[in-house]
């Protein structure tokens, strides 16, 4: 009998609360989600009663001439999301056949529920305007997320029509939870409101990105978007980001509380793989700079055990997974370092770890300072990878050569990335009047250029082809000459190649194509000398063959009909066109030594660069300061060794603005100051790295010295995934292999 009495009273009292719900009472909401009934029947009809008041109907318009009414409506919608989420969270504990049952009874008021969260999620300060701004998204945002659980948003899926509408209200809430236009002067929230009204609406998001189901409709969404409304998605990731930094900066507990900064990074490089135009937006926005920026304004060294650092969890997935193109890599890795990824990384190295492991361990695979390496190729990433290592204290740099934490990974990187510094670095003028007159462009693709123009290339400029804009010469003669041997077939399929280059973000405009022959001739004059030394190698036309996709870079000897065999994806020979076999012939029929011929591979984001380059040694008059002592030992020296950096001569003595041959995309190469002398601790500089003299004229002599001058090349780009299947370099056995060691960097930055 005392057991049927408490049962009795129960559903007595539920009657009460059932009844008071219909009727409107306020206060017996509260009771009513308290004495959520257990039974599956009287579950459902509670549910039915709550639903009731959450009708398309019973939507209020807001109107002043009504304003008591649709007060009064609002107050039941606000009291009846509250029982319906507090529902949602029991379900974790109800049977499943219980819970089924109760989303059937949802997916019947679904249409319903859909006009309010729509009208909510539009009226933001509808329910409760002294709240906050918020509010009306965060009542909608609080049901959502518990609505679309991963584990409960299964019972939706039969219904896709409301499935994408709700998915629909969930991307624009979070799309329109941020106010178009941020000043210096606003105030970002406190923690605590912070939690309050962002992280539920966040939350919600996440949900729907993180659940395949849900995130399959957020892409397809996302692929009909305009560009103002992928830039408006990309303005809400960097604001969340940066208003969380701001919001968490003073805060003691922001180790703990950052999951949302990092999610929302994590978010935002999920959607950015999924759809490739909202990834172009992103990568051209503001925000990996944000990012990064508002990540180094934490400390980069946690007490907490097992705790990984601010800056760090934001270094990871920046590079992880790696920005897949070309376009992304330019755009994004320059302002990773510029606002601290290299002191990241130095960090990662010099942190105190078991001896023999590895420092990146936890990057998932990744290896950061060689896809930095592999970057680095290219002159503007180069550049901003220069200025981050500048930037480093004197300290830091002498303990990364020495740490043995580092000493294994820092030298490596560091030798292999001086190869692309120097070689990009403004060359300085040979002649006096020749000061500012030494970035023009200097490339003519007639492959009979000094025969046609009677001087060699480095004494040019050049103008493009207005057809194809992809070949550029140095005068009409040239052209119209390269015109009846190759151009004239070529020229249709060259401006195809460009525009789509263009589009993916692939494009070498020229100027990025005569810095990277200055790659091919530092690395000709480091080879000469170990050709030199090959006994086997005499009598035989060697190619130099650069591998840049390994780490360190490899150089590969190559006895020319062998190196005709080196193919793309093991089917396509790559250098077997009509131009480079003709440059290939030209070189085959030379009959001296003085004539070099180098090839070269790169990645280059889904790309890979291939260039192709002939040099020619001849002798070039070096203005000299004469000195006693000096000039006989420079006079009689038979070594490249006696050529210093300030007397270079490489291909650009001339610099002017060139305004026809670098259209395409729009690249900047920056320039930085030219360091003046020669490394310190460099052992095998010359002499003249460290002499003094007086400036007068009147000793200035001239000397013929050995360079090395480009005679033709070309730079090509070629997908290294064709097809749908990646497509790799296959290359044949060859004379010998060598990697670059430390004596041959030392010695690039004065060979030239």
């Amino acid at each position: 009998m005392s057991r049927i009495i408490p049962k009795t009273i129960r559903a007595r009292r539920l009657e009460a609360l059932l009844a008071g719900v219909e009727r409107g009472s306020l206060f017996d909401f509260k009771g009513l989600l308290e004495e959520w009934p257990s039974d599956i029947t009287s579950s459902k009809r509670a549910l039915c009663v709550l639903l009731e008041h959450l009708r398309a109907d019973r939507v209020p318009e807001l109107d002043l001439r009504n304003a008591g009414e649709a007060a009064y409506k609002l107050l039941l919608c606000r009291e009846s999301f509250n029982v319906l989420s507090g529902v949602l969270d029991r379900m974790e504990k109800m049977r499943e056949d219980h819970v089924r049952e109760l989303y059937v009874v949802l997916q019947e008021h679904l249409p319903d529920l859909l006009a309010w969260f729509s009208f909510l999620g539009e009226n933001s300060a509808v329910i409760a305007p002294e709240a906050a701004t918020q509010f009306g998204p965060l009542v909608a945002a609080n049901t959502l997320r518990r609505l679309l659980d991963k584990d409960r948003v299964k019972y939706l899926q039969a219904d896709v029509p409301a499935l994408e509408k709700l998915v629909d209200i969930v991307l624009s809430m979070w799309m329109d939870s941020v106010p178009d236009d941020v000043s210096e002067d606003d105030e970002y929230l406190e923690p605590d409101d912070y939690n309050k009204y962002v992280y539920p609406i966040f939350r919600t998001f996440w949900s729907c990105v993180k659940e395949e189901s849900t995130r399959e409709i957020v892409v397809q969404k996302m692929l009909a978007f305009d560009k103002a409304s992928h830039r408006r998605l990309a303005h809400c990731f960097t604001y969340r980001c940066e208003e969380w930094a701001t919001t968490y900066l003073d805060d003691e507990d922001s180790m703990d509380n950052c999951s949302d900064f990092v999610a929302t990074v994590m978010l935002s490089q999920m959607l950015s793989r999924a759809v490739p135009a909202f990834s172009r937006i992103l990568a051209k926005s503001a925000f990996a700079a944000v990012v990064m920026e508002s990540a180094m304004n934490f400390p980069l060294v946690t007490t907490k055990p097992r705790v990984v650092p601010i800056p760090v969890q934001i270094a990871r997935l920046m590079l992880y997974p790696q920005p897949s193109n070309a376009f992304e890599c330019l755009q994004i890795v320059p302002e990773l370092l510029e606002y601290g990824l290299i002191d990241i990384l130095v960090h990662q190295l010099l942190a105190p770890r078991p001896p023999g492991s590895d420092p990146f361990r936890d990057w998932a695979g990744r290896k950061p300072l060689a896809w930095l390496y592999h970057m680095s190729y290219h002159p503007r990433i180069s550049d901003a990878l220069y200025y981050s290592i500048d930037r480093l204290s004197e300290e830091t740099r002498e303990v990364l050569w020495k740490s043995p934490n580092s000493k294994d990974y820092w030298p490596i990187f560091r030798r292999g990335v001086d190869l692309y510094e120097k070689a990009y670095e403004p060359l300085d003028p040979i002649y006096p009047e020749d000061e500012g007159c030494i970035e023009m462009i200097t490339l003519c693709d007639n492959l009979e250029h000094e025969a046609v123009s009677g001087h060699p290339i480095e004494f040019i400029d050049s103008v493009q082809c207005s057809g194809c804009q992809v070949t550029v010469y140095c005068s009409e003669a040239c052209q119209r000459h390269d015109w009846k041997a190759f151009h004239r077939q070529e020229c249709a399929r060259d401006r195809l190649y460009r525009i789509n280059r263009q589009l993916e973000g692939g494009w070498i405009s020229h100027r990025t194509r005569m810095m990277l022959f200055r790659v091919s001739h530092r690395i000709i004059e480091s080879s000469i000398p170990l050709l030199n030394v090959m006994p086997h190698t005499r009598n035989l036309k060697i190619v130099v063959f650069a591998d840049h996709t390994n780490y360190p870079l490899t150089l590969n000897f190559f006895e020319l009909s062998v190196f005709l065999d080196v193919a793309h994806g093991g089917k396509r020979k790559i250098f077997s066109d009509e131009r480079s076999m003709a440059l290939i012939r030209e070189y085959e029929v030379q009959e001296n030594d003085k004539h070099h011929l180098i090839a070269g591979i790169a990645p280059f984001g889904e790309y890979f660069i291939l260039t192709l380059g002939r040099f020619v040694e001849r002798p070039r008059p070096v203005p000299i300061y004469r000195e006693e002592g000096e000039w006989e030992d420079i006079s009689n020296s038979d070594s490249d060794e006696g050529v210093s950096e300030e007397g270079d001569g490489s291909d650009d003595d001339l610099e002017k603005d060139f305004e026809a041959a670098d259209s395409g995309e729009s690249e900047e190469v920056a320039s930085r100051d030219h360091r003046e002398g020669c490394n310190a601790d460099d052992d095998d500089a010359p002499t003249q790295c460290a002499s003094t003299h007086s400036g007068d004229p009147d000793d200035l002599v001239e000397v013929e010295m050995p360079h090395l001058v480009l005679a033709n090349g070309f730079v090509r780009v070629i997908p290294v995934i064709e097809n749908g299947q990646p497509l790799d370099i296959t290359v044949p056995p060859n004379l010998f292999t060598h990697t670059l060691s430390k004596k041959d960097l030392d010695k690039l930055p004065c060979i030239i």
